[in-house]
């Protein structure tokens, strides 16, 4: 198949969707950002407590978030380096 032809298979013409998957579409999106709002006002009230409390009974909330984001960091740049590298092979 030629890549033209498979990028119009790819895109997801959405003035053809029927009303149910619109709705679950819009149901779902209302879902997520409400979770992320209950969320964002359940650590906005209790800031105080979760940055002094220690995580594991040992490492502060900082250092655990470092750490994640270090981790997301190194696997985002292996997968940069995977992809060349496979690129490189064909």
């Amino acid at each position: 198949m030629t890549d033209i032809k498979l990028q119009k298979q790819m895109i997801i013409n959405k003035k053809h969707l029927g009303w149910k998957i619109r709705l679950k579409s819009l149901c779902l999106a209302s879902l997520t950002w409400g979770i992320w709002a209950a969320t964002s006002y359940f650590v906005y009230l209790n800031k105080s407590n979760i940055t002094q409390h220690l995580i594991l009974n040992r490492y502060p909330l900082l250092n655990v978030v470092m750490l994640v984001l270090t981790a997301a960091s190194a696997l985002s740049l292996l997968a940069i380096c995977w992809s060349f590298l496979s690129k490189a092979d064909k």
